[in-house]
């Protein structure tokens, strides 16, 4: 048989020239072990294919042991000692699910036949797939809607799952570019739906699990794909993860970062009431504002928020007309708001989207949006108001210590 030598004296078996016959192999791979044990060599490697399994037999029974099978092969070795270091066979599985939140705060969630509560839909990582493609074509088997991968917002690991081995499941956020339902793997899915985020976590047939990395998850940053200079050539690294440079704490915000184009009207509309103390309607804004120097100085004075800034924080909101509440923000992207007179209490829900809060308060028949802007050098921040789509109110915001 043919071999070739590695990088660590040992010894790799060419697969193309071990012979079919159980004795021509018994006997030439008892001169190989006699050539290892002359010359000092440490691991042998035997690859057979499933065609010559028949050899398995004489290949253990010449001190070869099991390393790593796959479907049509499987991979043998020889050590020439019991202490000797053997490189890792395969430890994980590894699996993704997707965290996807849509703008009425409701997110994507699955239940597999035979299942009583319901998950975020996901599954295995195939060989060789990128983890961002793979939790994106999960979604679309298992739901029908169409996303995009942003990051990476947790891991947990679990031992033993299969065959032996630990799994690790890897929970990403995702956008959704096309929300309808339309399941896929109508095989493994019961049921597809968005659910809204306080129903999921406030259901105890959910798993407990599921409902505690929702609300832990939720409105994070998490690791960003990245792309490294230099990353080329036989080590270049297929996906790579780095945490995100935070968009607030005194990070300015401008036209040319965050917060995207479609962001720009709230902004603007913000600017406008703060400069001119004019509260007009956002398709009434001139576009060619964005150019202009005072605007881009007010941007300038302004921040991003991060979850850090929001979850689990009290603030005190006021407006023109004088009307002063507290606000309780919760790190399940949930809130509570209450008058502090006679402590009427709202509720309502809060995301981030680009370093901007936006928030979502019910009270009664009434629906009140606006958009929280920061401020770069005080604790007073602001915001446009809308009551049911019409303009409404301007917002000023203190985070109580």
């Amino acid at each position: 048989m043919d071999f070739e030598l590695d990088n660590f004296n040992g010894i790799i078996l060419s697969a193309e020239t071990v012979p079919h016959s159980n004795a021509a192999f018994a006997c030439e791979l008892s001169e190989v072990l006699g050539y290892a044990t002359d010359n000092h060599k440490n691991l042998i490697w035997l690859t057979l294919p499933i065609e010559q399994s028949h050899l398995i037999g004489e290949a253990t029974a010449q001190g070869f042991t099991f390393h790593n099978c796959e479907e049509r092969t499987i991979t043998l070795i020889h050590k020439p000692k019991l202490n000797t270091f053997v490189p890792f066979i395969p430890t994980h599985t590894v699996g993704a699910g997707a965290l996807i939140q849509n703008d009425q705060q409701e997110i994507l969630l699955i239940k597999e036949h035979g299942m009583q509560g319901y998950k975020l839909p996901g599954g295995h990582v195939e060989l060789g797939e990128p983890i961002g493609k793979s939790v994106v074509r999960e979604v679309w088997e298992e739901t029908g809607v169409t996303a995009e991968f942003e990051s990476i917002l947790g891991i947990t690991t679990k031992h033993p799952f299969q065959f032996g081995k630990s799994n690790m499941y890897i929970v990403c956020k995702l956008t959704a570019t096309d929300e309808t339902i339309n399941i896929q793997d109508v095989d493994e899915i019961a049921e597809a739906k968005w659910v809204p985020v306080n129903e999921f976590l406030q259901d105890e047939i959910n798993y407990p699990f599921n409902r505690q990395m929702v609300a832990a998850l939720l409105n994070q940053d998490g690791l960003a794909l990245v792309e490294l200079a230099g990353n080329t050539g036989r080590h270049k690294k297929q996906e790579t993860f780095f945490a995100q440079t935070s968009s607030a704490v005194h990070s300015p915000l401008s036209l040319n970062s965050e917060p995207s184009l479609n962001l720009m009207p709230v902004l603007q509309q913000l600017f406008i009431r703060e400069d001119q103390s004019e509260l007009i309607e956002q398709p009434e804004i001139n576009a060619d504002a964005l150019n202009s120097e005072p605007f881009q100085n007010w941007l300038e004075s302004k921040r991003g928020f991060t979850n850090q800034d929001v979850a689990n924080t009290r603030w005190i909101k006021t407006c023109t007309g004088g009307y002063i509440t507290e606000v309780m923000f919760h790190e399940n992207g949930t809130l509570d708001e209450f008058r502090l007179f006679d402590r009427f209490q709202s509720q309502g829900t809060w995301q981030l989207k680009s370093g901007l809060l936006e928030v979502r308060i019910t009270k009664g028949d009434n629906t009140y949006q606006f958009t929280i802007v920061g401020n770069q050098d005080q604790n007073i921040h602001s915001a446009v108001e809308h009551k049911n789509g019409e303009l409404h109110s301007y917002l000023k915001f203190a985070l109580v210590k």
